[in-house]
């Protein structure tokens, strides 16, 4: 009885260390497991800021050379740009022509010649160049290309300045521009010479609409061209092909890129700009005759061919 008495009490005095034991065991799991979490945490904010910096390094590097190969790139494009202006032949008009300057200090009979040849032509290439209005007379043998400054001082050749402008902008003649020159002419109306009836009753030839749809059926986008189009050949974003620089309906030739892309030309090389009719009245022609790509390249070999650069 005295030992089972002296086992029970020794048993019942070991418990409370048994549950002390147990609870510094789990302060200590919790105090790790917590250790733990925090150096987790901090591995994973030192291996985020480190990856941070190496993906701004990484931008850096790319952008850095994104640009390098975009200055590289567009010095090669200016380069060919160049080599191929370089490469292009003088401007060579259809036919021969003389030139006319027409200003307040003209004499008469300058004017009065003028106005005959205007009565014995029937076709005109018209282009707007500021306060100059240039008029292409176009004729049999040859052109004459008139300067008609723009201005209020022609007090004694008021009249013979109309009588030109009429007979110019007669109503049965045909007036070829590019683009409408209506708008540009309507700038001059506050000129006493200003033929309002005429301007506003004659049919203008819009040339650049004619040579754009004729362009485009002689020059189609090449078998490999993502704008090729079922039943109609127009121009597009997709567009891929080096021959075809309008990449969309809104964009318009403009006449040194169309003598540029049509007869391998450079319009401003070689001369003073007199001849922007002339260009017209070129590409004019080989609309209204309708020219083949053919007709095109044997026109270049032969009106090419030998030529130097000036």
């Amino acid at each position: 009885m005295f030992c089972f008495l002296n086992i029970q009490y020794v048993v019942g005095h070991n418990e409370p260390l048994t549950c002390s034991s147990n609870g510094s065991i789990i302060t200590q799991w919790v105090i790790m497991l917590c250790g733990l979490s925090i150096l987790a945490l901090l591995g994973i904010c030192i291996n985020t800021i480190i990856n941070y910096y190496q993906l701004q390094n990484v931008i850096s590097i790319i952008q850095s050379s994104t640009k390098q190969i975009l200055k590289l790139n567009m010095n090669n494009i200016e380069t060919k740009k160049h080599k191929e202006m370089e490469d292009l032949a003088n401007f060579v008009p259809l036919k021969p022509y003389k030139f006319i300057n027409i200003n307040p200090q003209s004499l008469p009979i300058v004017v009065d010649e003028l106005i005959t040849e205007a009565k014995q032509t029937k076709k005109f290439t018209c282009v707007c160049l500021n306060n100059v209005l240039e008029v292409e007379f176009i004729q049999e043998s040859q052109s004459i290309i008139t300067h008609i400054e723009i201005s209020e001082d022609y007090t004694g050749l008021y009249k013979k300045i109309r009588e030109l402008f009429l007979a110019i902008f007669d109503l049965s003649n045909t007036i070829q521009a590019w683009g409408n020159i209506y708008y540009n002419l309507v700038d001059y109306e506050d000129y006493p010479f200003y033929l309002y009836e005429n301007f506003n009753k004659i049919q203008f030839v819009n040339i650049i609409e004619h040579f754009t749809i004729w362009y485009n059926g002689t020059f189609p986008h090449n078998e490999s061209c993502s704008q090729i189009l079922h039943f109609i050949d127009t121009d597009g974003p997709l567009c891929s092909c080096a021959h075809r620089p309008c990449k969309s309906l809104g964009d318009n030739w403009s006449i040194w890129m169309a003598i540029a892309y049509t007869f391998d030309e450079n319009l401003h090389k070689g001369n003073d700009n007199r001849y922007a009719c002339l260009a017209i009245t070129k590409l004019a022609m080989i609309i209204q005759e309708k020219w083949s790509r053919q007709q095109v390249i044997d026109y270049i070999r032969e009106h090419h061919f030998g030529q130097k650069d000036a």
